[in-house]
This record gives structure tokens, sequence and C-alpha cells, in this order.
């Protein structure tokens, strides 16, 4: 399977670790390297074929999220997860989600695209706090996966696959939050997902950095368009919602 490659450092970080990671309930896609022994030739990858398709199965999507999160917390952190890579969307989409100051997304109120940015953001930035566990501490930052719903795929009722890992440095959780959000998004799911998974340490705070990663990169992307905007704002709404309700306030 071969797939073009666009960020050649990440793209060659993934294939090292697929190469030889192991999940308990997961099976992890290996590249394919040239006869010289290279990740990447010519400006595109291989991967070993896999049967299966994009089954939309949220619940069990989610569940394979927290498997390979356990998994990845035994993966050190690359010095390059800290930086932002500015001609990367996604990089700069994420690392915007996660830090305090406003500065590195600017939002156009003459943009339909940013309108469902705009009247989002300030709200869900209301209500993020520290990460912390039951016990108030600090949860440690460890390698992630910031796209494990558009990654994994079903064949009948064989393991999910997952064809590659777009590796971000966020606490345990963070890889089954953002699949939750896009799981909702997708509409495969309802809120009451969230219950379902509660478990998991300061899982709200998750979704919500998970929500903001997705409006910023709808802020940045050149195919956005008001149709998504308006789906994304629905599952704001929702979440908000949810949250309203459960804790009595917005």
């Amino acid at each position: 399977m071969l797939i073009p490659v666009i960020h050649p450092d990440r793209a060659a970080w993934s294939s090292r670790l697929r190469e030889n990671l192991k999940v308990d309930g997961v099976r992890i896609v290996a590249p394919v390297r040239t006869t010289d022994g290279r990740f990447i030739n010519a400006g595109w990858r291989a991967s070993v074929f896999v049967p299966g398709e994009l089954g939309w199965r949220g619940d069990e999507t989610i569940a394979a999220a927290l498997r390979l999160d356990k998994a990845l917390a035994q993966i050190t952190i690359p010095d390059s997860f800290h930086l932002i890579d500015r001609k990367d969307i996604f990089s700069v989409a994420d690392h915007a989600a996660w830090r305090e100051e406003h500065d590195l997304v600017v939002l156009d109120p003459k943009d339909p695209t940013h309108e469902t940015v705009a009247e989002w953001m300030p709200q869900i930035r209301k209500l993020m706090q520290p990460l912390v566990d039951i016990n108030n501490n600090a949860l440690p930052n460890q390698v992630t996966h910031a796209d494990m719903f558009a990654t994994t795929v079903y064949a009948g009722d064989r393991m999910p696959a997952v064809t590659d890992v777009v590796g971000v440095a966020h606490p345990y959780g963070y890889t089954a939050a953002l699949a939750l959000v896009d799981a909702l998004l997708m509409n495969v799911v309802d809120v009451s997902v969230i219950e379902r998974f509660r478990h998991v340490a300061a899982l709200e705070q998750l979704i919500l950095r998970g929500l903001l990663y997705r409006l910023y990169v709808h802020a940045l992307h050149p195919g956005a368009s008001s149709n998504s905007g308006t789906n994304l704002g629905l599952v704001c709404h929702t979440i908000m919602a949810y949250m309203s309700q459960r804790h009595g306030t917005i």
C-alpha cells in the first residue's frame, strides 16, 4: 500500500514506531522498507496491505485508542513533538489547542469558516482546567495519536487495525478523547458515550482540548466549508450542553 509523504520526519517516525509496536487487541500495520532499508523513497512510503475499511465503530475505536495509549506510554517522546511546524496546519492546531496564549491562530471575522471557531473557542477555554487525576496529581505527557478515528480499519470480526500513528505529546487518554470527538462529528455515537468512558482520568478536559483542536484545524484548513463548520458547531453545542447539565453551569 503506497502513501504519498507530506511530512518526511513524521512519516519516518511513524514507520519506525509501527515496525515493532505491539498493542493488545489492536493490529498495527507494519511499514515496508525499500531494498536499501529506507522507509521513504521519492516522496512515497509503503505499508503492508491489511484488508478492511473505516467501520465507524465508535466505542470499539475509542476502546482501541486506550489500548494504544497504554502501549505508546513506553515510547520516548521525540524532541520534535514539542516544536511547532508552522507549515503544518495540524501541528499549529495541536499546539494552539494546548497552550494558554491565543497567538498561533489569527481569526478573520470576515471569513465565514471562522465563525464557528470564534463563537465556541472562548466558551471552551472558559471550561479548561489543569489536567489532573482523582488525587490532584498532574497528568504526565506521553506519545499519543492525533488521528485514531481516521486511521482505524475493520474487517469483519477481526481486531481493529491502525494504519498510521500521527504522534503528539499529551496525557494518556487523549487519543481516545479525540476519537470520541471525531465519532460525534461523524454521528456514529451520541453524547452518552462520555459516560461509558468516564473512567479515563480528566476525560472531559481531554475532550475539550480535542474539540478545540478540531476547531483550529477547521479555521486553518483550506478545504473547510461553512457546512463542516455547522456540523462542528452542533457537536460543540452537544458537548457543552452535556457538561452544563452534568455540572449545573457552563
